[in-house]
């Protein structure tokens, strides 16, 4: 039963409009279709025949359009018939003009008039229900005088309880229906079950786990008539069961601890699932555990437990893509929330009328939104947050045990005591900093970087090393992927306190540099230092690199990482290329030489292929290692008269200054940790609904669009 809306109804068209059929007796007429056998099944109205009607005629037989003065989903109208008589005559399919005008007959177009035609086995159907008496039952589609009538709103009557053979077998009303069925289709009931498969069957269905061999044990040594109930009371007051029987009204409630959609952020709410599970568990009536899921939050001074109930509305998917709308995501969310509460409180499917009349229950799109509005005046769910979006919306903060507490006191006093000594060390600070900008200047003005001069150089696996006027080496050449420069530079200092490594730009590297492929970049992945006497014999002793400092880091690739002993670790300057850059070493111990003598460089450029240094050079001071460790723009800063420096400068120069405080950096330390304490501490939270302070206004969408 596949195709469009327009079936039953253009056929009936045809009928009504006799004179034009007549018009066009003088043309051919079309080969007239044979009549289908009737279907040989009993046929149920609902199921077989409604669904036809809905989806291949009420375009144009229906509430919107009544082609022919003929409604083919209402019981009356199409008995009764359009303007052409009735449509159908009980109990002789191959007489109804219904079925004649779906075969085209009396030189007349099949219908549905703009689609194809129903198929041999619809027709057959139709013919069928037709034969068997055309039943439709009170109040299915629109009987238009009594559409309040509908089927699943009817009363439903206690029947009679069947006689049966084997009264016997019968110990409720509700097992005579089932043997008066058996004994129908001539079956007998199975035997009555073991006790170790009823104790199975009832934990299994109550609490969703097997029962353990000490409770079968305990069951089958029961001798009491009513063993089996004591063990069903058991088992219904065994937290398990309202853990197992919350899973279905979870579902219902569409229970998620994430948002859904690709992003599927998580969410707090496992404090709604508590409550249903503990609702469960206590027999809460169920008009209070329906009450307090829907307006928990409305009732005169709710308690935590009835707003928590509220969550069962906030199970909403949320959407968190950059570009989504929040009030469309708020008009989705209510929309979900009335198609939710059709489906789980009224038992039925409410979503069609959100954007037209249902077309065969008796709802209207009119009443769809007048469910909306009591869900409308809730809070935006889904906000702005820079290019993104972030889901929010009303959360209530749920209560805390006393001893968490009375932590969580201790902690704020705790804070508020770190925070008093992190600002009583920074206002020392300050006024210290005069005295320390002064001592800095002046080891500035006394340290001096001497250019090292190369007496061997070698790239260890291809590359040329070309010494210029300036002691730098260029490296040129074959290009391996990665390669080693060893580098031994005498020097005639008595004491060395800081090395340092520029990597400078050339015209004759792709795009200046520094790096010998382009756009520049490099990874240097290990500096090593030897260091010899004068006149002593290979490299010497290994030199401890403790810290360095670069002008310029990439991220994730710090200086630092030079001198870690990683190989798969370096330092590297993307996006800065096309500039020189340098990096400062400071040894473990100065390194000091009795008469002068010798240092050997490795830089190791293993990681990384074709990230390997274009050109380089070594200096060495003996001045203050610390000052060494400055980053350039503190050096200038430093080396300006106070009164020429910006107010950025000078900003910049005390946050340096302050942040170097190992004494500040202490308590700051403890206070982030106090702070990470107390925040593991905090109440957690779960969604709940709440109601605006002003109403929104509820209008109805067109075609349900909420643009319109």
């Amino acid at each position: 039963m596949v195709g469009s809306r327009s079936c039953v109804i253009p056929i009936l068209l045809t009928v009504f409009c006799c004179a034009a059929v007549s018009l066009i007796a003088a043309e051919e007429p079309a080969a007239e279709r044979s009549l289908p056998e009737a279907a040989k099944q009993k046929i149920d109205f609902v199921r077989d025949i409604q669904p036809i009607l809905t989806a291949r005629c009420v375009d144009c037989h229906g509430p919107d359009a009544a082609e022919g003065r003929l409604r083919l989903d209402a019981r009356q109208i199409v008995f009764q018939g359009g303007i052409s008589g009735p449509s159908i005559k009980k109990g002789s399919g191959a007489d109804s003009l219904l079925i004649h005008r779906l075969l085209g007959r009396d030189g007349a177009d099949a219908m549905p008039l703009d689609d194809e035609p129903l198929s041999d086995a619809e027709i057959g159907l139709i013919r069928a229900w037709i034969d068997q008496g055309a039943k439709w039952p009170d109040g299915v589609g629109a009987d238009v005088d009594a559409i309040e009538k509908h089927w699943a709103y009817v009363k439903p009557e206690r029947p009679s309880v069947p006689q049966v053979e084997n009264e016997s077998w019968v110990k409720n009303p509700i097992d005579a229906f089932i043997l008066a069925r058996l004994e129908q289709q001539g079956l007998s009931p199975s035997r009555e079950a073991d006790k170790q498969r009823l104790i199975r069957r009832a934990t299994l269905d109550l609490t969703g786990l097997p029962p353990t061999i000490a409770e079968i044990d305990a069951f089958l040594a029961d001798d009491r008539p009513n063993a089996y109930e004591f063990m069903i009371d058991r088992l219904l007051s065994s937290p398990r069961y309202g853990e197992r029987w919350s899973i279905p009204w979870l579902d219902a409630a569409r229970y998620a601890d994430s948002n859904g959609y690709q992003r599927d952020g998580r969410r707090v709410y496992w404090a709604y699932r508590d409550w249903v599970i503990n609702a469960l568990n206590a027999d809460m009536p169920f008009d209070q555990f329906t009450v307090e899921q829907i307006a928990g939050d409305l009732l005169p001074n709710p308690t935590v437990d009835q707003q928590i109930a509220t969550g069962f509305h906030r199970g909403t998917m949320a959407n968190v893509e950059a570009g989504t709308d929040p009030e469309e995501e708020r008009v989705l969310a209510n929309i979900d929330r009335v198609n939710t509460t059709g489906t789980v409180w009224l038992g039925t499917t409410i979503e069609c009328a959100q954007c037209h009349n249902h077309k065969y229950d008796p709802f209207t799109q009119e009443d769809f939104y007048r469910l909306y509005a009591f869900f409308n005046s809730t809070e935006l769910e889904i906000e702005s947050s820079g290019s993104g979006r972030q889901f929010t919306g009303p959360k209530m903060p749920l209560p805390l045990p006393s001893d968490i507490k009375q932590q969580r006191q201790q902690l704020q006093a705790e804070i508020a005591r770190a925070e008093k000594a992190v600002e009583q060390v920074t206002g020392e600070l300050k006024q210290q900093q005069p005295d320390w900008e002064q001592k800095l200047a002046a080891a500035m003005l006394k340290s001096e970087w001497k250019v090292l001069q190369p007496t061997s150089y070698e790239a260890l696996e291809g590359s040329n090393l070309k010494l210029r006027e300036d002691n730098s080496l260029l490296a040129g050449g074959n290009f391996p992927g990665t390669d080693i420069y060893e580098v031994v530079a005498e020097t005639d200092l008595r004491r060395i306190t800081a090395l340092r490594l520029e990597i400078l730009t050339d015209p004759t590297l792709p795009e200046g540099g520094p790096g010998r492929v382009a756009p520049g970049n490099f990874i240097l992945s290990e500096f090593k230092v030897h260091a010899r006497e004068s006149g002593g014999k290979g490299r010497g002793r290994k030199i401890m690199l403790t810290d360095a400092v670069a002008d310029y880091s990439q991220k994730n690739w710090n200086v630092t990482k030079a001198i870690d002993g990683n190989r798969k670790t370096g330092w590297a300057v993307a996006k800065q290329f096309g500039q020189g850059h340098y990096a400062v070493f400071i040894p473990q111990q100065p390194i000091e030489f009795a008469s002068g003598g010798s240092l050997t460089f490795t830089l190791d450029q293993q990681y990384g292929n074709s990230r390997t240094i274009g050109c380089f050079q070594l200096l060495a001071t003996d001045g203050d290692p610390q000052e060494m460790l400055l980053p350039e723009t503190i050096q200038k800063i430093v080396a300006l008269p106070e009164k020429q420096r910006t107010k950025k400068q000078s900003q910049e120069l005390a946050t340096f200054y302050v942040a170097g405080s190992s004494e500040l950096k202490s308590h700051k330390e403890r206070l982030t940790k106090l702070k990470q304490s107390f925040q593991s501490l905090a109440p957690p939270t779960t969604l709940v609904m709440k109601e605006l302070s002003e109403p929104r206004m509820t209008r109805m969408f067109h075609r349900g669009d909420f643009l319109n």
